[in-house]
């Protein structure tokens, strides 16, 4: 009896979209894509253009980085949570909010803050203080960058 090799038509060993980490490799990035256009950040369409702003200048910084982490089930469970982004630019990885003027005004803002102290309960000591962007504090890209290097201290 022969064998016969089975090929698959789908690749099967990529990790799903949301765990991807950013590896910058020599000339992966370059200077003419457009600034301003916003796209996909690792195959995800991003909330805002804000998000995907800050994501052009961690990529412009070369910065390893996760998109849209869940945290204690994320959507999926009752009072988990998404964290926008998941910088790895210190020692520990330090977990940003990009807080815009709709979905996190005056109304919602002890909401957000309840669940960023029940994110420092669950992580604990594994990561830095949570930091929070709001949406105004990114017009550009190249404002983003400066956020960036402000803020996360790189």
């Amino acid at each position: 009896m022969s064998q016969k090799s089975v090929s698959f038509k789908f690749k099967t060993n990529k990790r799903p979209l949301h765990a991807q980490v950013y590896t910058p490799r020599p000339g992966s990035f370059s200077r003419s894509m457009p600034k301003e256009k916003p796209g996909l950040v690792f195959g995800v369409k991003p909330d805002s253009v804000q998000e995907w702003r800050f994501a052009q200048g961690l990529l412009t910084l070369k910065l390893y980085f996760q998109y849209q982490v869940p945290v204690a089930g994320g959507r999926m469970i009752r009072g988990g949570q998404i964290v926008d982004f998941l910088v790895y630019a210190t020692a520990l990885p330090t977990p940003v909010f990009i807080w815009g003027e709709y979905y996190h005004n005056e109304s919602k803002r002890t909401e957000d803050m309840l669940k960023v102290m029940m994110l420092r309960q669950e992580m604990g000591k594994q990561i830095a203080d949570p930091v929070i962007i709001l949406a105004s504090e990114l017009p550009s890209v190249d404002v983003a960058i400066s956020v960036i290097r402000r803020r996360i201290y790189v």
